[in-house]
């Protein structure tokens, strides 16, 4: 004899079953979620997945560029580009060229320069390109301009 819920079409076993099957199918994802989970968590997974990220990273160096300027600053590789031609690939403080050297041995691309007191997006947020010297000056300045003029005023006196 076969029981029908709320007077449904579906007989109740049929429903148990496909509750089951879906628990079953659940239960299965999960394990492979947690198994794969503690697998990137241990030092194996770790170490793989990062050689995974660098090989990525070499074979695409455009597009992990792109990606790292839109999170960090909310612009394109291109409009750094745009930028960096504006300024005829100079830095926007003291117009020389890079000359910093990255961990490869390559001249460092000029930093983007933002405004710490506005949030990404906003306009006005990027202000320019600018060398690692000028880059570092500025935030061991904090971007206090009066301290900055103190410097300068200082560093003529010299």
């Amino acid at each position: 004899c076969i029981i029908y819920l709320f007077n449904m079409c579906t007989p109740i076993s049929m429903k148990t079953e496909a509750a089951r099957l879906a628990t079953k199918k659940y239960n299965k994802t999960e394990k492979f979620k947690i198994s794969t989970r503690k697998y990137q968590q241990s030092e194996k997974g770790k170490e793989t997945t990062r050689r995974g990220q660098s090989a990525f990273k070499q074979k695409n160096p455009d597009y992990a560029r792109n990606q790292w300027l839109l999170g960090k600053f909310g612009i394109t590789l291109v409009q750094y580009n745009e930028m960096l031609m504006l300024q005829n690939g100079v830095c926007k403080a003291c117009k020389e060229y890079e000359t910093a050297l990255g961990r490869t041995g390559k001249v460092k691309p000029l930093a983007v320069d933002h405004n710490h007191a506005l949030k990404i997006g906003d306009n006005g947020f990027v202000r320019g390109l600018l060398c690692a010297r000028c880059n570092v000056a500025l935030g061991l300045m904090k971007e206090n301009v009066s301290k900055l003029i103190s410097l300068t005023e200082y560093a003529k006196s010299i």
